[in-house]
């Protein structure tokens, strides 16, 4: 038996990640679109892993359009997604 509070949880989890599913690409276009994406791709993997959701968040790729700030999550997501297709 699921609880409602349970549910809610579950619901708010599920919906985190569709956004930051929904976003991701979104971040990757703006790094492509970027004019020194070469310098900041190089940039980006001498980072740690726990600092490229700060870099990529710091650049603006994983802002929004009408955002102040970047969605939570995307930045990360963003980051793993640029390094894959960067190999």
């Amino acid at each position: 038996m699921v609880t409602s509070s349970l549910a809610e949880h579950q619901g708010k989890d599920m919906a985190k990640a569709a956004v930051v599913e929904a976003l991701t690409p979104i971040c990757v276009e703006q790094y492509l679109q970027d004019p020194n994406k070469v310098e900041r791709l190089e940039a980006l993997k001498e980072k740690s892993s726990y600092q490229r959701d700060d870099y990529v968040a710091e650049i603006g790729w994983a802002t929004m359009a009408g955002a102040e700030s970047p969605v939570r999550g995307v930045a990360d997501a963003c980051a793993k997604l640029i390094l894959e297709s960067a190999e």
